[in-house]
C-alpha cells in the first residue's frame, strides 16, 4: 500500500516481498513486506555540487519545488519523486525512487533536467583509499552501514573494488574504483549497484557529502566530473533476495547471480559462453608477465615455433598463441608496458627476426595481441615522430593524480575511438589476430582526465573499441579492470573475459573465488593468469620472486583453477618443462577445453565467514573451497549433472553443507561423491565397495591439506571432489562421465546426457579417431565402462 502524509512516512509497500519506505526526502528505510527493516536511512541531507560549492536545503542552495507519489495497481509498483531548484543557477533536477515487484528490486534515480556546471572540487574531509577527494558530486540514496547494533536482519557486507575487482569482505567499497555491495544476514541479501552510465558512478565516500555523518553507503556521481549535461540520469538499483528455506541462510551467491541476470536482461547482454572466442574454447600458449618467454632473448620467433611443435608432439595441441611479451611491440619512455609502435604495425623488437606475417604463417595458429596504452613518444599521437602513418588525436594521462604515479601515456580521443580501433585491428587481423588485450584498465579509466572529468568519456572510448572489435570478429579481454569496467561491458558483447587474479609472476594468482563471482554473475568469463605446469627448474624470470605456489603442488592447482574459471587456460612453460599429463586432463584430443558450465566461486559458507565481524577459525578465514558444476537444459528445465569442489589450504577436516553446492542440491535424497585422485572405477566392480564412489546422506567431507612443508607449497596440494545427484529415477543408473578429465561431465564433451528406462544415453563430441571412456553405475551398483 501507499501512504503519504508529510512529514510522516511515505510507504511504498507490496504484500509479499520488498518495500521502500521514505519518511521524508532525506529519510527512508528498505523494508520487507512483513515489516522487517533491511536497510535504515542514514538521514543524510540531499546535496549537489554546483559552482564548486555544496548546495543543500539547509544552506538555501536547494529549494524543493514539488513532490509526488504514484502507484500502479496492475503491476503493484510504486514511485516517489521530488524536484529541486538550485537557487544560484535556477537549474532543476529530480530525485525519484520506484519499486519493481516483478524483479524484487527498487530503483533510485537522479534526473538532471538542466545542465549543471562546475560540479567538481567540492571538498569532503574523507578521502577514498587512493586519496581522491570529493568522491561524489551528488549522492542518492544513502543508507547506514548495517551491523548487529541496530539490524537483526542484515548485518554483513561484501563488495569489490579496484584492480582485478578485489573483494572487500566486511565493508562496502568506496569511491569511483568501488563497485556493487551485498548487504546480507541470515534471512535477506540486498545487492546495490548502478544501473547504466557506469563511467560516471562512484560507490561514494562512505559518509555524507561533508563528512559529518560516517559509515554511510551513499553512492552517486563521481566528484571529479566537471559538468553534468542536461537530461542526464544516474541510477542505483537495489535487488533483495530472501531465504526460501527455514534454517538455511539466504544464498549470497544466488543473490549476486540473480542481480546479475536483472542487469544482463536490462542490457540484453550475451553470455561470454555464447561468443566466438578461441581463447575460451581452446588451450593456448602465453608470453605475458611470468611466462618463460616473456623476456625472451635470442631468436624468439624460432623458440616459440619450436615450443608449439613440442606441445603438439606431446598430444597437447595449442589453439592460439598470446603474443605480448617484451619485444612483441616497441615501447619506452612512459607508463609500464606502454606501446610506441605496435608489433603488428612493424614494431617487433630485434629478438623477433621473422615478420609477424611470416611468423603467423609458420605457426599456423590464431594470435592474441596486447596494447594497454601508448607511450608519450608514440608515432600514433606525435607528429614529430611519425613515419608516414596516420597521426591520431589523443588524450594524455595525468601522472600526478592519486594512484597514477608513473602512468604517463596516450589514449585515443573518445570521439575517434571507433575509427582508431578499426585501423588498429585491421593491422592485427592482417597477421592473424583474433583476440585483443588492453591492460591497466584501472589506470586507463582513473588516470585520464578526459575520462574521469566527463560523465561518458571512458564509456565512449570503450564503446569505440567494442564496435571495431565486433566488425572484425575480434574478442577482447580487459585486464586490471575495476568493477565499473565489468559493469560497462554489459553493453559490449565483444568483451568476453576479465582477469580476476594478479600476475602469476608475483604469486597468489590462485585467489579468484570472490572476484569470479562478480564477473560470472554479469555473464563474462573470469580469467586466471598464465601458469606453469611444472616448476620449470625454478627458472628465474626478471621481476618475479619465487613463491611457494610455483612449486609442483601449486602447478597442478593452477591448471585446475584455470579450467574451472571457464576463462582462458594459457600455459607458458619453457622448452622441455611441460607436464602433458596435467594438460590432457583439461582438453579433448584437438585442444578443446572441457570446462564446467559455470565459473568456480568461493562457497557461500566461506564468503559469510570472511565477511563476518566475529572471530573465525583458520578453517573459515583462510581455507579455499570453490564450487562449480556441469548442467544442461532439458524439457524439465536446468538439469544438474554434477558439482565440482576444489579445496586447498584446509587446516582441519571439515564437513561442507549441501547448501554450499550451487545451484542448490536437493534438500533430501543421497548424493554421491568421488575424488579425482581417489580409488579407480573398474568395469564390473561394485561402485561403493571398491571406493569408486561414496554415498553422502548429509554433508560432504573435505579433507585437511598438508602443511608439512609450506616452503615447497604442500598446502596447495588440492583435492577435487565431484558430487553427483541421485541416480536416474527411470533406470536407477548414475552417469559418472569421463573420469580421466577434471570435469567428467562437461557439456563440451557430452552436450546431452539423458536417462532412459534401461540405462543412460550420452551424446559425445570429440576429434575423429579419439577414444572416450565413459563410466556409469548401473541400478545394481556395478561400474559399467564403455569406450566410444
Amino acid at each position: 500500500r501507499v501512504e503519504c502524509t508529510p512529514p510522516a512516512a511515505i510507504a511504498i509497500r507490496r504484500d509479499r516481498q520488498k518495500d521502500i519506505v521514505p519518511s521524508s526526502c532525506s529519510s527512508y528505510n528498505l523494508v520487507a513486506g512483513n515489516g522487517d527493516i533491511l536497510l535504515r536511512s542514514a538521514e543524510v541531507p540531499l546535496a549537489v555540487c554546483v559552482n564548486h560549492q555544496w548546495a543543500t536545503e539547509s544552506n538555501g542552495g536547494l529549494v524543493r519545488l514539488s513532490s509526488s507519489l504514484s502507484s500502479n495497481s496492475t503491476s503493484r509498483s510504486h514511485s516517489f519523486r521530488a524536484t529541486y531548484n538550485v537557487t544560484s543557477t535556477h537549474q532543476t533536477f529530480t530525485v525519484q525512487v520506484a519499486s519493481h515487484p516483478a524483479s524484487s528490486s527498487v530503483m533510485f534515480s537522479s534526473v538532471f533536467h538542466d545542465a549543471l556546471i562546475n560540479t567538481s572540487e567540492c571538498t569532503n574531509p574523507i578521502t577514498d583509499p587512493d586519496g581522491e577527494n570529493g568522491v561524489i558530486l551528488s549522492g542518492w540514496p544513502s543508507f547506514r552501514y548495517p551491523d548487529t547494533t541496530y539490524n537483526d536482519h542484515v548485518h554483513s557486507s561484501l563488495s569489490w573494488r579496484g584492480t582485478f575487482m578485489s573483494p572487500m569482505t566486511g565493508q562496502p567499497s568506496t569511491g569511483p574504483k568501488g563497485g556493487p555491495t551485498v548487504f546480507f544476514g541470515d534471512d535477506y541479501a540486498v545487492v546495490g549497484s548502478p544501473l547504466g552510465e557506469y563511467g560516471s558512478w562512484s560507490a561514494g565516500p562512505g559518509s555524507s557529502h561533508d563528512g559529518s555523518i560516517t559509515n554511510v553507503w551513499n553512492p552517486g556521481l563521481r566528484g571529479a566530473i566537471d559538468n553534468v549535461p542536461a537530461g542526464f540520469v544516474s541510477s542505483t538499483v537495489l535487488y533483495v533476495a530472501s531465504s526460501l528455506e527455514k534454517n538455511h541462510p539466504v544464498s549470497v551467491t544466488d543473490a549476486v547471480y540473480t542481480w546479475g541476470s536483472i542487469l544482463r536482461t536490462y542490457h540484453n547482454s550475451t553470455s561470454a559462453r555464447n561468443m566466438n572466442d578461441v581463447t575460451l574454447r581452446k588451450i593456448g600458449y602465453q608470453t605475458d608477465n611470468g611466462a618463460y618467454f616473456c623476456f625472451c632473448k635470442g631468436n624468439c620467433s624460432d623458440a616459440l615455433l619450436k615450443k608449439v611443435v613440442e606441445l603438439k608432439q606431446m598430444q597437447v595441441p595449442m589453439g592460439y598463441l598470446s603474443f605480448q611479451g617484451v619485444g612483441a611491440s616497441v615501447g619506452h619512455n612512459g607508463a609500464p608496458w606502454c606501446v610506441d609502435r605496435w608489433g603488428p604495425d612493424g614494431g617487433l623488437g630485434p629478438n623477433y627476426p621473422l615478420s609477424l606475417e611470416d611468423f603467423h604463417r609458420a605457426l599456423g595458429l590464431p594470435l592474441q595481441f596486447y596494447a594497454p596504452y601508448f607511450c608519450f613518444g608514440s608515432k600514433y599521437f606525435n607528429s614529430t615522430t611519425s613515419s608516414g602513418g596516420p597521426v591520431w588525436p589523443g588524450v594524455r594521462s595525468n601522472s600526478s593524480l592519486p594512484g597514477c604515479d608513473g602512468y604517463e601515456y596516450w589514449d585515443i580521443d573518445p570521439s575517434m575511438s571507433e575509427l582508431f580501433y578499426d585501423w588498429l585491428f585491421s593491422k592485427g587481423n592482417a597477421v592473424g589476430m583474433v583476440s585483443y588485450e588492453p591492460d591497466f584498465m584501472n589506470q586507463n579509466r582513473n588516470c585520464m582526465p578526459a575520462f574521469r572529468r566527463t560523465v561518458d568519456g571512458a564509456t565512449r572510448w570503450q564503446r569505440g573499441m567494442h564496435k571495431a572489435a565486433s566488425k572484425s570478429n575480434t574478442a577482447i579481454q580487459w585486464c586490471m579492470s575495476t568493477p565499473m569496467d565489468v559493469l560497462s561491458s554489459l553493453q559490449f558483447d565483444s568483451v568476453t573475459n576479465f582477469r580476476v587474479s594478479g600476475d602469476y609472476c608475483y604469486g597468489n594468482s590462485w585467489r579468484i573465488g570472490i572476484s569470479s563471482l562478480l564477473v560470472s554473475a554479469l555473464g563474462k568469463a573470469p580469467s586466471k593468469d598464465t601458469l606453469w605446469t611444472t616448476p620449470n627448474n625454478r627458472t628465474e624470470i626478471p621481476g618475479c620472486p619465487w613463491t611457494a605456489d610455483h612449486e609442483a603442488p601449486g602447478a597442478a592447482l593452477h591448471v585446475s583453477l584455470a579450467l574451472f574459471s571457464t576463462g582462458p587456460v594459457g600455459i607458458s612453460d619453457g622448452p622441455g618443462y611441460t607436464n602433458d599429463e596435467l594438460i590432457r586432463r583439461t582438453i579433448s584430443a584437438d585442444g578443446t577445453l572441457l570446462k564446467p558450465s559455470r565459473p568456480a566461486t568461493l562457497v557461500d559458507s566461506l564468503i559469510r565467514a570472511r565477511c563476518s565481524s566475529a572471530e573465525t577459525s583458520k578453517v573459515s578465514s583462510d581455507s579455499e573451497i570453490l564450487v562449480t558444476h556441469s548442467s544442461a537444459s532439458d524439457d524439465t528445465g536446468l538439469s544438474i549433472r554434477a558439482w565440482y569442489l576444489v579445496s586447498f589450504r584446509i587446516y582441519d577436516d571439515m564437513i561442507l553443507s549441501r547448501s554450499d553446492l550451487y545451484p542448490s542440491a536437493p534438500a533430501h535424497g543421497s548424493l554421491y561423491r568421488r575424488h579425482f585422485n581417489g580409488a579407480s572405477c573398474k568395469d564390473g566392480q561394485h561402485a561403493s565397495g571398491s571406493g569408486c564412489i561414496t554415498k553422502s546422506s548429509d554433508g560432504i567431507p573435505i579433507p585437511a591439506s598438508d602443511f608439512s612443508n609450506t616452503t615447497r607449497g604442500t598446502e596447495f596440494g588440492h583435492v577435487i571432489t565431484t558430487v553427483y545427484p541421485p541416480p536416474c529415477a527411470q533406470s536407477g543408473w548414475l552417469p559418472l562421465g569421463e573420469l580421466t578429465k577434471l570435469v567428467p561431465l562437461s557439456t563440451d564433451r557430452f552436450p546431452k546426457v539423458e536417462c532412459t528406462p534401461v540405462g543412460v544415453r550420452f551424446a559425445v563430441m570429440g576429434l575423429s579417431g579419439e577414444t572416450v571412456d565413459i563410466t556409469a553405475v548401473d541400478a545394481n551398483g556395478i561400474v559399467r565402462i564403455k569406450s566410444v
